[in-house]
């Protein structure tokens, strides 16, 4: 959520307090050391949340004059617009600290860009995305293979407590939410309809009734009991 600027990436092996699975462990068998029955849930691939999203990559459109401009602009760093959809801007900090580029595909920008006071700028190519606000192909390949580690973690250790499995990860990439991106405005708006409230990260009432029957699918199915749905 900073673009991978404020934090690194918990390791899957490691001491308690340093390595996700024996910390995980550790606290599933206090939970459980009397008996204690529960369901535990894995963790959503964020390509699947709006928050990370919902401003596509080639959402800078221009016209002739504006591509006229921006070609102008950007000439020395060899970048090239065209009139309609284009690539944003970014400044690549992970590479160098003044690497300047248009984004690629399958690259993030974080919706939290619309709170920041320049963000017409940016989003108009004004001045290039600050790292804070992007996630690289090469960042979001390292979020996968831990997100990958550590659910499988989740799994064994669901299955060796006899813990209630519930698939966040797989309810989220089944979530198709009907998203439109105001390319006048650069404003992100939600149908009437969304299960994520605006921010784009958690899900709204109607989400989490969804989420709680899952829950509670998973309970009944596991424990072989009936809790009712939502």
């Amino acid at each position: 959520s900073s673009g991978g600027t404020m934090d690194f990436i918990t390791p899957s092996e490691g001491d308690v307090g340093i390595g996700f699975n024996k910390s995980l462990e550790e606290v599933i068998n206090k939970l459980t050391e009397n008996g204690a029955q529960g369901a535990i849930a894995n963790l959503a691939d964020i390509t699947s949340v709006p928050y990370f999203t919902v401003i596509p990559y080639d959402g800078l459109f221009l016209n002739k004059q504006q591509a006229d401009n921006l070609n102008s602009k950007y000439k020395h760093e060899g970048l090239v617009f065209y009139e309609g959809k284009n690539p944003f801007v970014i400044n690549d900090s992970a590479s160098n600290a003044n690497s300047i580029r248009q984004i690629k595909k399958g690259e993030l920008i974080i919706l939290e860009i619309q709170l920041n006071s320049d963000k017409d700028k940016y989003l108009k190519a004004e001045l290039p995305i600050p790292k804070n606000y992007v996630l690289t192909l090469s960042e979001i390949s390292n979020i996968n293979n831990a997100l990958k580690s550590y659910n499988d973690f989740i799994k064994y250790i669901a299955d060796q407590k006899k813990l209630a499995f519930v698939d966040v990860n797989f309810f989220t990439k089944s979530l198709k939410p009907e998203i439109i991106f105001d390319e006048l405005t650069l404003c992100t708006s939600y149908h009437e309809d969304r299960i994520f409230s605006l921010d784009g990260l958690h899900l709204n009432a109607k989400g989490q009734i969804i989420l709680a029957n899952i829950f509670i699918k998973a309970i009944n199915t596991n424990y072989s009991c009936s809790l009712p749905f939502v």
